[in-house]
């Protein structure tokens, strides 16, 4: 049976072999790429008008198309189950004390372990995994001459990291003067980035000239919400594989939501100045306003010689995302037989 009739009024650097390259000769610059990650291919139903007491299943395709593999994916199915839900359609009680229908497949239901998405390989040419969550209902019953429209919303949390590597040119006055004088350059410096929803961009003005042993130089580390939905983690995480559960209220609250832990990874004979920036090594836990924000940094360089070298350094963010996807089905009411 369906619910009551309604009436019409009711890392180190080299440790990334997937990661997209950039290639830059001189001065470096920051790396702009398309945030993706798990994405939603597509979110349907059999039929977008059916009859009241039908029966429905809504299907999510996902896919994960970024450079990173996802954690703990899991979905829900928002905005029928008012209407929709009801014991008898075997529904179950959310954490927030609401009847809710579970997918149909135990891995893509909230409260278990989720499951995990490889991403694409391009040295094999293989695709990122793909995976399917389906939610079966009865259409809610409706009085013969009446339709309803719905939104449906499909919610999908994963576990994703987003990771920018690059090195950086030291040269002292002297050589970096010989090179311009013989028209040679520095070493070419490399960016690693990868494909998440957030974007990471380290930026530095290089090449660093020093003219003792050791320098300071400034550098600031940019996160930037490029996907369509919002990242969350709290304090603790800081692992993206203990991030699942961030972007719930009823367990991490509201304050978890648009915040992500930052990890940075320097050199050996490179170090951070200030303690904030210090914190980096295991993890701070920042904000973003309007999908953004910056973390300006001195970082100090140690037993340079006059032989140009490069220095890595890696960030990390972590973090829980999530995305909305909708689609619209229409009930039309119809007389019960026997009725």
């Amino acid at each position: 049976m369906g619910a009551a009739r309604l009436s019409g009024s009711s890392v180190l650097f080299l440790a990334f072999p997937v990661l997209a390259i950039l290639l830059i000769s001189g001065c470096t610059t920051g790396t702009t790429t398309t945030g993706k990650g798990v994405t939603v291919k597509e979110f349907s139903t059999d039929f977008s008008q059916v009859y009241s007491g039908e029966a429905v299943t809504f299907r999510v395709l996902l896919k994960n198309e970024g450079t990173v593999e996802a954690k703990s994916v899991h979905a829900e199915l928002l905005g029928l189950d008012e209407d929709w839900c009801s014991p008898t359609q075997g529904c179950g009680t959310s954490a927030g004390n609401r009847l809710e229908k579970w997918p149909n497949e135990p891995e893509c239901k909230y409260g278990g372990s989720g499951f995990n998405m490889i991403p694409p390989d391009p040295t094999t040419g293989t695709e990122g995994a793909s995976h399917v969550c389906t939610w079966t209902y009865a259409a809610p019953e409706l009085d013969k001459g009446f339709t309803i429209s719905y939104t449906a919303i499909s919610r999908v949390f994963y576990s994703y990291k987003s990771i920018e590597s690059k090195l950086i040119n030291f040269g002292s006055s002297a050589e970096i003067r010989k090179l311009q004088d013989s028209g040679d350059k520095l070493p070419t410096e490399v960016v690693a980035t990868s494909n998440s929803p957030l974007q990471v961009t380290i930026e530095t003005s290089g090449p660093i000239r020093f003219w003792e042993g050791k320098v300071s130089f400034p550098l600031t580390i940019t996160v930037k919400n490029l996907g369509q939905g919002a990242p969350c983690s709290k304090t603790g995480m800081t692992t993206y594989e203990n991030m699942k559960d961030a972007c719930k209220a009823t367990v991490s609250g509201e304050d978890s939501k648009n915040r992500v832990v930052l990890k940075a990874t320097l050199d050996s004979k490179m170090k951070f100045m200030d303690s904030e920036c210090q914190a980096l090594a295991s993890g701070l836990l920042i904000s973003l306003y309007k999908g953004e924000n910056a973390l300006s940094c001195d970082v100090e360089a140690s037993d340079l010689t006059d032989e140009p070298t490069q220095r890595a350094i890696t960030v990390e963010a972590y973090y829980e995302y999530f995305t909305d996807t909708e689609t619209k089905v229409t009930v039309i009411g119809r007389r019960t037989p026997g009725s």
